[in-house]
């Protein structure tokens, strides 16, 4: 199903991105869209971007854990 700007504005992300922030990712062509008249952009690939968008990203996996405490030999 294809949706407008607007539409995608207000249902995806709470509606707490800006038009001009959708605008941007189209424009940076990390969502696909139509330019017919109006931008048209597949409700499926909105979904698909949020989802890698919500990702954590592979520096955040790879942080290593801190230890609270040194471990000192007994001796």
């Amino acid at each position: 199903m294809f949706l407008t700007l607007k539409e995608v504005q207000q249902q995806f992300l709470s509606g707490k991105r800006s038009l001009s922030w959708w605008y941007a990712q189209i424009e940076a062509k990390k969502i696909p869209a139509l330019k017919q008249g109006k931008i048209l952009i597949k409700s499926e690939d909105v979904e698909a971007f949020i989802a890698k968008m919500l990702q954590p990203s592979k520096q955040e996996k790879a942080k290593p854990v801190k230890q609270a405490y040194r471990h000192f030999p007994l001796s």
